[in-house]
């Protein structure tokens, strides 16, 4: 891993400085690329792939279930706007739906009998020292093939001096898995 690291490094290359006031930015550029096969919302709607739908038959206005009929995930980015249900949404957050063809390693996993798997969040106005642990939303997904999972969430409890507010350092644990095929 860490030879990975240093060659991902080693072929950064410092782009253009970009200067406002007293403030000066230098882009960092790479030939890496990554092969993440995804869909834009836009592409996966022309496509007619997803379906967003209202949560329940009454509705609940600040959610809405997206429904991934691709075996491509679907990438929505933070201020699009999902039309489909009652009302339409303005999303506040970037988010990679799985496709058709991907399981959560989470729900293959021993641990889930005795943990949740919640990594995240703090309060709104993050006054609280520690992360409440009470959502799970750092997920690993895999392509549904056989396998069976060893999954637990790390780092739940900060270290010294980060519990110490305002830090704001990360609101999340970890979460590792290490998935066995068959």
């Amino acid at each position: 891993m860490q030879q990975l690291i240093n060659q991902y490094i080693g072929g950064l290359k410092l782009g253009r400085k970009q200067t406002f006031k007293n403030l000066a930015v230098f882009a960092l550029l790479s030939d890496y690329t990554a092969d993440l096969n995804y869909l834009t919302l836009d592409e996966a709607l022309a496509k007619d792939l997803i379906d967003v739908v209202e949560v329940s038959q009454g509705g609940s206005v600040p959610e809405l279930k997206v429904v991934n009929n691709s075996d491509r995930m679907v990438l929505i980015l933070d201020g699009e706007e999902l039309v489909g249900a009652k009302q339409n949404r303005i999303v506040n957050t970037t988010i990679l739906i799985a496709g058709s063809g991907f399981a959560d390693s989470w729900n293959r996993n021993f641990f889930t009998l005795f943990d949740p798997g919640y990594t995240c969040c703090l309060l709104n106005d993050m006054s609280n020292r520690r992360s409440l642990l009470d959502e799970r939303i750092d997920i690993i997904f895999v392509r549904n093939a056989p396998f069976r999972a060893w999954a637990f969430v790390m780092g739940r409890v900060p270290i010294f001096p980060l519990f110490w507010p305002p830090n704001w350092a990360s609101d999340h644990a970890g979460v590792f898995a290490q998935l066995i095929f068959r």
